[in-house]
């Protein structure tokens, strides 16, 4: 028997009508316009593949009722910015400590927060050092959300934050976040991330 996933009704799905979604998700780098491969917008060929969790959709063609042979759709899983895990298929370049965290966030171990998770699509690396705001995108009082401003934003590299990991002689007066609490209350003074304790 003939499976009817693109008729409804009697009546032909149309042409990108949703008939099957993956339910396990992938490090794909298809997210059209974001993490697609061929992206002339981000000027980067090879893509950002490997790194945040996306759910593949495939959609009706409008021409058969009985098969699902329209194109397939990439999308964020959940609409969330999360880096992926090493069990899902692509995804191979993320850090261990970052692997089901938000993207640019604040993972924890055993109930502490034990760095940021960056690089390219807020995945690859673990900052251990603190994070530094090099062109004032921040607010000393307010928390900063990286993860929000990275999705709304299609932001692919930390620098495209304008954030850095680890103060140095060339940050040095910058804002900081030394405790990854993601408020900038700090400032880079000799390498370090001097913060009001408190």
């Amino acid at each position: 028997m003939a499976s009817n996933i693109c008729c409804v009704n009697n009546k032909l799905q149309t042409i990108g009508a949703t008939c099957f979604t993956n339910p396990e998700p992938g490090c794909y780098g298809r997210v059209k316009d974001y993490t697609i491969s061929i992206n002339p917008k981000k000027n980067n060929p090879n893509g950002f593949s490997g790194y945040v969790k996306e759910t593949q959709v495939a959609t009706c063609d409008g021409l058969k009722g009985n098969a699902c042979n329209g194109e397939k759709t990439y999308k964020l899983e959940y609409n969330q910015l999360t880096c992926g895990n090493s069990s899902l298929e692509g995804c191979l370049t993320i850090a261990s400590a970052c692997q089901n965290q938000p993207a640019y966030g604040y993972p924890q171990k055993e109930g502490k927060v034990i760095g940021w998770c960056s690089g390219a699509m807020g995945c690859q690396s673990l900052c251990t050092s603190e994070v530094v705001d090099l062109l004032a995108v921040t607010t000393p009082t307010k928390f900063y959300d990286a993860n929000n401003i990275a999705k709304t934003k299609m932001i692919t590299k930390s620098e495209n934050l304008n954030l850095k990991c680890g103060c140095t002689s060339t940050t040095e007066a910058k804002a900081c976040d030394g405790n990854f609490d993601g408020i900038f209350a700090g400032q880079c003074r000799e390498g370090k991330c001097n913060e009001p304790k408190g």
